[in-house]
């Protein structure tokens, strides 16, 4: 994570996001019920290299070699809870994919049906137009 500069110098900024975390294990899990207190976290990390032969006073106003942290702690805290579904549950759900899926493919039908039937009618239709020049 970290960066070696072998020529020059830079600012390195680390930016730190804390998120404290309660996570409830179900009473299945390894745990029964117990609690347990943690954080999640991210890291950012940004090199700004510092070239002090091009630059200017103006240039470099604000910037230092070095390594900084930046720490953003969270003042919400999550809450992760495991519960098991019952399998009543796993049928409801699974019903419902499958009745949405006949729902879409009816819709769809219905769509190429209606479509086929279109291209159908123009056909007869130039047809008719032909042959009616013909009988005249």
């Amino acid at each position: 994570m970290g960066r070696l500069l072998t020529s020059g110098s830079g600012m390195h900024q680390y930016f730190v996001k804390l998120v404290p975390t309660l996570y409830k294990a179900g009473a299945s899990s390894w745990s029964t019920g117990n609690e347990v207190h943690s954080y999640q976290f991210s890291v950012t990390e940004h090199l700004r290299r510092i070239d002090l032969r091009t630059a200017t006073a103006e240039n470099l106003q604000g910037l230092l070699p070095g390594v900084f942290f930046h720490y953003d702690l969270s003042p919400m805290r999550v809450r992760v809870e495991e519960k098991r579904r019952s399998f009543g549950h796993f049928l409801t759900r699974v019903c419902a994919i499958i009745g949405g899926v006949f729902t879409v493919m009816g819709l769809v039908d219905s769509l190429v049906f209606r479509v086929g039937e279109q291209l159908q009618r123009g056909k007869r239709g130039a047809a008719g137009g032909i042959l009616g020049g013909l009988r005249d």
